[in-house]
Formats: C-alpha cells, structure tokens, sequence
C-alpha cells in the first residue's frame, strides 16, 4: 500500500518507494516497516511527505490494493514475478532472458514449451481482465 500511496502522487519517486521495498524486504518487518519507509520518504524523494504519511495513516490505498489483489487471484496469481503473454500465465520467472525468450516466442507465432523453463506455465482464457487498456493516442 505504501508504494501506492506514492503512486497517487503522480511523480517518478514511485520507483524510488518500489525499489526501497523491494531491496529492503528481508529487513522491513510489520513492526517497522511504515517507520521505515516515512524515514525514506522523507530523506530521499520529493513527494509530500504529508500526504503520503495521511495516506498512509488513513489507509486511502486499500481499495486499489486489496481490487488489484482480487483480480490476481481471480487469474491464478498466486506467486511473484507472474506475468502473461498472448494469455498464458508464466510463473516463477527467474531471468529477463526468459521473458526475453518468452516475447520473443509470442512474437512469432510459437508457443513456448514448459520443459523450457522452470517455472509453472498455464494457459488462461480470463487474462484480459488483468491488463489495464493502454490509453489511446489521438
């Protein structure tokens, strides 16, 4: 929810909030995960750090968290990173060469083998719920 209350400030320092997660996921603890971030936040972005401490406080993002999480489940996430191609759900990825490997695949009309990679592959017909419309250029 954290990286989502900087989500909603429309800035670049999302990244910044994503990546501190990310990297610090075997420290942060429910004890001081949001002292933490507020500390992060504070010294390393631009965004209001009233706002996203009210954010916070005021757990304004649970909505859009806990619908994104409803819509994973509902399409088989049950694991990170999973991504779909072409509607099939590849779970478990370990490299970008194999998601460069799956494109690259899809791109082609060839469908990419299981026994190919390690990670749980299945197909999902329900997978364009999951993806957000990209908006349209005039």
């Amino acid at each position: 929810m954290m990286a989502s209350c900087a989500d909603l400030q429309d800035t670049p320092d999302f990244w910044k909030v994503h990546d501190f997660l990310f990297d610090n996921q075997k420290t942060l603890t429910s004890d001081n995960l949001a002292q933490k971030v507020v500390d992060f936040v504070a010294s390393s972005t631009t965004l209001d750090k009233v706002q996203f401490q009210k954010c916070i406080d005021k757990d304004l993002t649970l909505g859009i968290v806990t619908k994104d999480m409803a819509l994973g489940q509902q399409n088989g996430v049950r694991a990170t990173p999973t991504v779909f191609v072409n509607g099939v759900r590849y779970e478990g990825m370990q490299s970008a060469a194999q998601l460069l490997a799956i494109i690259e695949s899809a791109a082609t009309g060839n469908s990419v083998a299981q026994a190919q990679f390690p990670m749980k592959v299945t197909s999902n017909k329900d997978v364009n719920e999951c993806v957000k419309p990209s908006p349209k250029s005039n």
